[in-house]
């Protein structure tokens, strides 16, 4: 069975660079997944890009197998699923994704 996943990106309100981004994804954008391999708070974090754009990352508790199966060279397709919702440049509501294995 192939891998899947459906989730909130976490972190993206301690990115408020990354807001306008965020306001102006849709849902059916692509999205990448990228391992975070010199992030000092998680070995197994997996960040979200829109383009160049750091968006946030998969939730702690649900990264293991998606970090599992980037490490081991698999693709991952990321698209968003529910826009954020930002107000006054204060995240209300985080976006969430569907991340599926290729």
């Amino acid at each position: 069975m192939k891998y899947h996943l459906e989730t909130a990106i976490v972190g993206s309100k301690f990115r408020p660079e990354c807001f306008a981004t965020l306001a102006a994804l849709k849902p059916g954008d692509a999205l990448r997944v990228v391992r975070d391999l010199h992030n000092s708070y998680d070995r197994k974090a997996v960040a979200i890009y829109a383009g160049e754009e750091h968006l946030g990352f998969v939730p702690q508790k649900l990264n293991g197998r998606c970090a599992e199966l980037l490490d081991a060279g698999k693709s991952l397709r990321c698209t968003l699923t529910l826009e954020a919702i930002i107000d006054k440049d204060d995240l209300k509501f985080a976006p969430k994704v569907k991340i599926e294995e290729e």
